[in-house]
């Protein structure tokens, strides 16, 4: 049998075809994960939509992409679940399994902060040390050197030992991971009342600029200090660990003048 489609049907088929690929496109960029359920949501309303309006042929189209898309449904996700069905708390472990890896290693980096720290304040071995967050520093790397090294005391505490060639300037930290070491920074343009060296006024100056959280050692008194949202202050000995560990937690753009304890 031959099927014969006068102008309005052949126009059906080209609104319907159009539309699905339309809404196919905004749906990958906007939902990903929840996609298939969202594409079997718009292909049965548009295809219901298509037929009380009398666009026949357009709701053949939707009636075929359904299909096509329940079968790769199907294709795609079948080993999903079965495995889901097996043992339904997979997805569950999973993501508390993920969960747990990430606090192990913020911990892990707290305490090798914390020991590098501590030791170049004891030692009064000036540092400074910039852990990026949501505001990429990748333009000021350039001025210093690339490590792409994991954090250990160890290494830090080398990095900033005097006479070594990358103790002068910043280290960048992105994660677990010493981006860059000997890195420079603008300096605050800000009148600072007290002594202040050039370590102080450059972590004051990339907080000024960005939402990273810089350590700064004194090489002078061993004064430990963090500056963050424009705000320069220093922490008590004893109480680093846990002040830097909230910084870490905050989200980007809170105030940080209630995080600080002053003094050492």
């Amino acid at each position: 049998m031959i099927i014969l489609m006068d102008a309005k049907g052949i126009a059906d088929i080209v609104v319907g075809v159009v539309l699905i690929a339309a809404i196919m496109g905004i749906a990958l960029l906007i939902f990903r994960k929840k996609l298939i359920w969202l594409l079997f949501g718009i292909e049965m309303a548009g295809g219901a939509a298509c037929y009380f309006l009398g666009m026949y042929f357009s709701a053949i189209v939707f009636l075929a992409f359904f299909i096509v898309t329940a079968v790769l449904a199907g294709s795609i996700n079948v080993g999903e679940v079965r495995s889901y069905l097996a043992n339904p708390v997979t997805i569950q472990a999973k993501e508390a399994q993920a969960k747990s890896v990430k606090d192990m290693d913020r911990a892990k980096l707290n305490k090798s902060i914390t020991q590098a720290v501590k030791w170049l304040a004891d030692n009064r071995v000036g540092a400074i040390i910039t852990f990026e967050r949501g505001v990429s520093l990748e333009k000021y790397m350039a001025s210093g050197t690339m490590l792409n090294a994991p954090v250990t005391p160890e290494l830090i505490e080398t990095v900033f030992f005097e006479g070594t060639r990358l103790h002068d300037g910043a280290m960048i930290i992105r994660g677990n991971t010493i981006i860059a070491a000997s890195v420079f920074f603008p300096t605050t343009t800000k009148t600072l009342v007290g002594k202040y060296g050039a370590r102080h006024r450059a972590a004051l100056g990339i907080s000024e600029i960005t939402d990273s959280v810089t350590i700064v050692v004194s090489e002078e008194t061993g004064r430990i200090s963090v500056a963050y949202s424009g705000v320069l202050e220093p922490i008590k000995y004893d109480e680093f660990e846990k002040v830097f560990q909230t910084f870490m937690l905050t989200p980007s753009g809170t105030s940080s003048e209630p995080l600080f304890s002053k003094g050492k």
